[in-house]
């Protein structure tokens, strides 16, 4: 099992901590609707396992600014991830007001309540056919070279809806079994570099109608 924390300061460069242990982890099955599901949503909770991972010697500190979650609190843990999984997801489709809901305020839930920028101002404000499959999600346009690209970024559309409706678990759960049913870039013929992932996920590019083309690589 790795943790890893990576650190990007402009005088130091990157610095990355990584925290290896043996074995492994499974957080435990939550139900399906209920009080303990991701569904409902978590309260801040002060735990005594802030700074427990001691730094090897010879390293100058003696505590690391890591954490560690005990076996009693895995089950509060998984509720934690699975919102904040939810929150990244609907982050990508320009979710707006929407991602606050899954989050704390420690987690940032007050910089999606402002409309200080256009992916968190924004719901789903665009629309695009990729493959057969319908996405929502948010959409930019800029210039490479001189050349206006457009780059979209959604959410497929039945995938959103639970999420913009606070169903994490149903989401999760029809997320896992659509998780080979997802577009190939090869399917996509009116868009440029494409990306799908098992979650439902889609970035995709191209460029802007009657632009010449720029070297638009691959998101990933």
């Amino acid at each position: 099992m790795n943790a890893i924390v990576t650190r990007n300061m402009a005088a130091a460069g990157v610095t990355v901590h990584v925290l290896h242990t043996g074995g492994g982890v499974e957080l435990p099955a939550r139900p399906a609707s209920g009080a303990d599901s991701a569904d409902v949503a978590i309260g801040r909770r002060t735990l005594p396992y802030v700074d427990s991972v001691a730094l090897p010697e010879g390293l100058g500190a003696e505590r690391h600014n890591a954490f560690l979650i005990p076996e009693k609190e895995f089950a509060w843990f998984g509720r934690v991830v699975a919102r904040a999984h939810a929150a990244g997801q609907l982050s990508l489709a320009g979710g707006g007001g929407s991602v606050g809901r899954y989050l704390i305020d420690e987690q940032g839930r007050k910089h999606f309540s402002e409309t200080t920028y256009a992916g968190t101002a924004s719901v789903h404000d665009a629309k695009a056919c990729l493959g057969g499959e319908e996405y929502v999600g948010t959409d930019q346009v800029f210039r490479i070279n001189g050349t206006r690209v457009e780059a979209f970024s959604g959410v497929a559309a039945d995938l959103y809806g639970l999420l913009a409706k606070g169903e994490v678990e149903e989401y999760r759960r029809l997320a896992y079994e659509r998780r080979n049913e997802w577009p190939e870039p090869d399917d996509i013929d009116d868009w440029g570099a494409s990306s799908f992932r098992p979650d439902g996920t889609a970035l995709a590019i191209r460029v802007a109608p009657g632009q010449a083309s720029p070297d638009v690589r691959s998101p990933g």
